[in-house]
């Protein structure tokens, strides 16, 4: 190889020399900027998938937790202070069990108008001498800041009697027959249920997820700090950012925990100042783009060192015009056999095209031929000559019909925890429940079985399921109506099953808008929901659907316009389960059926 100095440079080489670095870093660069922009476009769809998901989640907790509180408060509103205590203890079984039954919920208190605990589930008998007066949630429902029937969310909080416990409360006010303040129903929450759904996503690109309040106090973080007390300052970008658009956003930041540039997504939970905030590391987003650009250069910096060793090569060949001569003579022979081969190839495709496109037309025309015989023999009397000249057609079309191959050729779930519940009396608690939030125009009927049915099942996910048909079917009476729960017994022959098996069968009916024959069709798909963005991301049948798979059992959805929707759960009384516990996606598959009238439109809220 010559040297640089042997070489004589040129004006027209040196220009060719520059662009083959100019071309390729400016391809590079203009490429870099657009990965960039497509990675933050997608952490950001990311983002806020993750912040829906993981809202509706904590929508449907706080939720029943309201219900519970309201529950509560009933089962105690018209009795007096000395009447409670005189039946604590029947009063402090019944209300544990609701403590037991649900994880997140960590105790329940109730206080009376001097801000002593009457009952406290963590402790029996409450400590008559410990005084929450002071605590924020009380003086407000105390002062009247909150009107009757209000729930307030509390800051995060330290226990009195147990300081090594946190947590925050759920409260309600309870008011006697008079009006009169009586004091407060409040329902403890831990953070630590949040942070165990939340490390689930925490294990992909999210780098936190929080639970916080519209003051910026912080409820739950995750992953969790030494200090569980956190609030955002004064002027953070979280407060600035719901302050300007309440319900839902992304904004980037220096987290206010340890100044790192994040991207922040949050949702606001229906009805509650309460945000449900995610975000991810820029420099995690930034080191998948940059990691992306960077491969290119593996291809790209070859690539120009090869041009410019041809570059090279071509000037070295000016240089010796006789080799340079013999080189493309050479070349020119390579070319001149290559371009025969890729002729001949070009023919033979053509060629298989062409004939590809005649056996398919030919086939065409077979196909007519043979259904003309097979319309006709049947006609012609067997022992005819016509006959027998139709059957000799017909082997004819077989054969024409091998031969257009040959041309055709030619041519080219959560683990379940599983105990035994009754579900009658599981209804009936949960009708109990349902009907302290329903408004007074509608009607909530329920209809259990004359025998006791027993049978294994998840009794946390079952209620919630039900609760959440509840929940549907109320949304789907705007102008009230009535819902209808009914438990029976029958048989019911599942998809390849030889025969109908033993079932419970758990019906909700409601006579409100119905659904449309084509939402009806997507009712149960995941993320499907005609609430709109604010109001559900449609997990909620797709959960209870998921469920009843689960457990071997099966989900049938009838519904027509105006007329209400009616929803059959049917649960085998043995269920298609090899122990006690059942991963999800491991029960058999069960087809979902819609039956009956037109399938839905979206009643007033459609499946969530």
């Amino acid at each position: 190889m010559l040297s640089m100095r042997q070489m004589r440079w040129r004006p027209g080489f040196l220009i060719i020399f520059a662009l083959i670095f100019i071309i390729p870093v400016m391809t590079w660069v203009a490429l870099a900027f657009r990965f960039q922009a497509n990675h933050h476009s997608e952490a950001q769809e990311q983002l806020i998938r993750t912040v829906d998901i993981l809202a509706e989640h904590a929508n449907k907790t706080l939720e029943t937790q309201i219900i519970l509180a309201n529950h509560v408060s009933s089962l105690i509103a018209a009795r007096t202070d000395e009447e409670i205590l005189a039946e604590r203890d029947r009063y402090y079984d019944q209300i544990k069990t609701y403590v037991d039954a649900t994880d997140q919920l960590q105790d329940i208190w109730l206080i009376d108008a001097n801000g002593r605990p009457l009952i406290a589930t963590n402790i029996h008998p409450a400590p008559r001498d410990v005084s929450l007066k002071d605590r924020e949630y009380f003086r407000v429902h105390s002062s009247g800041e909150m009107k009757q029937g209000e729930i307030y969310v509390s800051e995060l909080l330290r226990g009195r009697a147990d300081p090594t416990r946190t947590f925050f409360q759920i409260s309600i006010a309870r008011y006697g027959a008079d009006g009169a303040f009586r004091g407060v129903t409040a329902l403890s929450l831990e953070p630590r249920y949040f942070r165990t759904i939340h490390s689930q996503v925490l294990r992909r690109d999210i780098a936190t997820v929080s639970l916080t309040r519209a003051d910026g106090s912080i409820l739950a973080l995750s992953p969790p700090r030494p200090d569980e007390f956190i609030s955002m300052p004064s002027g953070s970008k979280f407060l600035q950012a719901v302050g300007e658009i309440p319900e839902r956003g992304v904004y980037f930041t220096l987290s206010v925990f340890d100044d790192v540039p994040r991207m922040v997504a949050y949702r606001k939970l229906s009805g509650m100042p309460i945000y449900l905030t995610a975000s991810m590391n820029i420099s995690d987003i930034d080191a998948k783009w940059k990691s992306q650009s960077i491969s290119h250069l593996y291809f790209g910096i070859p690539a120009v060192l090869v041009l410019l060793l041809l570059l090279t090569y071509a000037y070295r060949q000016h240089q010796s015009l006789l080799r340079a001569y013999t080189l493309l003579s050479d070349a020119a022979a390579e070319r001149l056999a290559l371009q025969g081969r890729i002729h001949q190839a070009e023919k033979l495709e053509a060629l298989g095209r062409l004939t590809a496109v005649i056996a398919h037309d030919f086939n065409n025309f077979i196909a007519a031929f043979g259904g003309a015989l097979r319309f006709v023999t049947p006609h012609v009397p067997t022992d005819s000559k016509a006959h027998l000249a139709l059957t000799h057609a017909e082997s004819a079309l077989a054969s024409a019909g091998g031969l257009v191959q040959q041309l055709l050729k030619f041519g080219r779930a959560e683990k379940l925890n599983i105990t035994d519940v009754n579900i009658n009396d599981l209804v009936e608690q949960i009708a109990g429940v349902v009907r302290l939030s329903l408004p007074a125009n509608i009607a909530l009927h329920t209809s259990v079985s004359s025998k006791e049915i027993v049978l294994p099942s998840d009794k946390n996910i079952l209620e919630s399921a039900l609760l959440n048909l509840c929940v549907n079917a109320k949304d789907a009476l705007p102008s009230g109506g009535a819902i209808r729960i009914k438990v029976t017994r029958e048989s019911h022959l599942f998809t390849g099953d030889p025969v109908a098996v033993d079932c419970c069968v758990i019906e909700v009916e409601d006579n409100g808008t119905g659904m449309s024959k084509e939402v009806l069709a997507k009712a149960i798909e995941p993320f499907f929901t005609t609430k709109g963005t604010r109001l559900g991301n449609g997990l909620g049948l797709s959960q209870v659907h998921g469920f009843v798979r689960q457990t071997g059992g099966d989900l049938a959805l009838s519904s027509e316009v105006g007329r209400g929707t009616r929803i059959r759960i049917f649960l085998r009384m043995k269920p298609l389960l090899t122990g006690p516990e059942l991963l999800a996606g491991d029960a058999p598959q069960t087809e979902w059926k819609a039956v009956g009238g037109a399938q839905q439109d979206s009643r007033a809220s459609s499946p969530t």
